[in-house]
């Protein structure tokens, strides 16, 4: 094996993604500045990174000559680059036990995007995006212990003394991640943030975030760490095709989630790959799937969607069903996807109720409604479809109180036609009066027009 083979397998052993994996191998279009990349920015322990970057580093030394695209421009730039980022990374790893003078302060904090709420949550009875709570040590290890033992004790008692738990935290899931930041006082007097780790639910490092402060680190080595971590975004091709569903994994920092292959242009390009996804309200939009890799905030770092890219089979969760009309569409007429076509598309997808139909659905069926507003005024989430015209792009259903049933037009009942999505269930799970009038329209759907049906009941 070349050496640059060599290089570019130790980067692959960072993509989880056995499709993608397989695909760059075949592909073999990665420069040296990808495999730096891939690396820092994957699930490995920092640790472990610096160790896979020393070897890069290495290996780049033995290329004396440029080598098919890999001209010697770019290798010596890239060892110089790889130089930099073992120097911050090490200092970043001794700093957890080196250098704790008097004063020294560790603040702990937990993060967790919730794959339902998509907030993070704290506070007893409140949801922020902004997760303050913290608790302060004395050293880095210390922080880390107080991890273990309050995952276990939330473990033990989310079902028991609510009140106990949010005294110290809100549980946090197993897949929620941490900061253990560290303060040195300053000689204003004021406590001076050095430098922030950050961790998963197990005490790893994966990251880390080091401020720039006169005599701690080279600046310039210090950006040349930062960009591999948190500002580059990772263009690399992918081995699916316009209409794919792929499934997006950068989890704990965002949610799970689904997406359909609008378009490929350029996929080494931040804007040339563009993906269908549904947004927290319902509503079909399109992005660009690299340019969706940058965090918010610069010292929050999102794993690049690409490590664990993968392609989906299976049955979407509810709230994600539309993506799979929209797939269907796209595989059967691609300019559909296009830039400056797929903007008109998919608000055309938005205004039709039917699109948001689960698949199958016919009228008398009994649907549950997933929507905020139905929740507030009514007091069940059920109802049962009299009339579905796809003509007019017209839903009727029917709803009850518990006391009386009323007919009504979907879009005009839930408001904005895009803050809402159904699941189709079983008759018996909806009460008695919805019931009786489910069984009648599987028997005679015309019964739907009969406007001395409800009133009867």
């Amino acid at each position: 094996m070349s050496i640059k083979n060599e290089i570019i397998e130790i980067a692959l052993e960072c993509i989880e993604s056995d499709e993608m994996r397989e695909h760059m191998r075949s592909a073999d279009y990665l420069c040296v500045g990808d495999v730096i990349c891939i690396i820092m920015t994957s699930r490995a322990s920092l640790e472990d990174k610096i160790s896979a970057i020393r070897i890069v580093s290495a290996k780049l030394q033995q290329i004396e000559n440029g080598i098919d695209e890999w001209e010697s421009e770019s290798i010596q730039k890239a060892a110089s680059e790889c130089s930099s980022i073992i120097e911050i990374g090490q200092f970043a790893l001794n700093e957890i036990t080196d250098n704790t003078p008097a004063g020294t302060v560790f603040s702990l904090k937990y993060y967790y995007y919730d794959s339902i709420q998509t907030v993070l949550r704290w506070d007893k009875g409140h949801s922020t995006t902004f997760p303050y709570k913290s608790v302060l040590f004395t050293t880095f290890e210390a922080a880390k212990e107080y991890l273990f033992e309050f995952s276990k004790e939330t473990e033990e008692l989310v079902d028991g003394d609510a009140d106990y738990i949010f005294e110290s935290f809100e549980y946090i899931p197993d897949d929620a991640s941490y900061t253990i930041e560290k303060w040195l006082p300053s000689q204003n007097g004021k406590m001076q943030l050095i430098l922030e780790w950050h961790l998963n639910h197990e005490g790893m490092v994966w990251f880390a975030h080091i401020n720039d402060i006169p005599g701690c680190v080279e600046k310039e080595s210090l950006n040349v760490f930062d960009y591999y971590t948190v500002g580059w975004t990772i263009t690399l091709r992918i081995p699916y095709k316009v209409g794919d569903i792929i499934t997006i994994d950068r989890q704990p920092k965002q949610e799970l989630k689904h997406a359909v292959i609008a378009e490929i242009s350029n996929e080494r390009d931040c804007c040339g790959i563009q993906v269908v996804h549904m947004e927290r309200e319902f509503k079909v939009s399109s992005l660009s799937f690299l340019l969706n890799n940058q965090p918010i905030d610069p010292r929050q770092y999102i794993f690049p969607g690409l490590h664990r890219l993968s392609m989906f089979s299976g049955e979407l969760p509810h709230y994600e069903a539309p993506l799979k009309k929209i797939s269907e569409a796209l595989k059967s007429n691609a300019s559909l996807g296009r830039y400056g076509s797929i903007g008109k598309y998919l608000n055309e997808f938005n205004r039709d109720p039917i699109n948001l139909l689960p698949e199958g659905i016919a009228v008398g069926d009994a649907v549950e409604i997933h929507c905020e507003r139905f929740s507030m005024f009514s007091p069940d989430p059920y109802a049962v479809v009299a009339e579905i015209n796809h003509e007019t792009n017209n839903v009727e259903i029917i709803r009850s109180d518990g006391t009386k049933l009323w007919k009504a037009n979907l879009a005009s009942e839930l408001g904005t036609i895009n803050s809402f999505s159904f699941d189709k269930c079983a008759p018996d799970d909806i009460p008695y009066l919805l019931k009786k009038i489910s069984v009648e329209l599987k028997i005679n759907p015309a019964l739907a027009n009969d406007k001395e049906l409800l009133e009867r009941r």
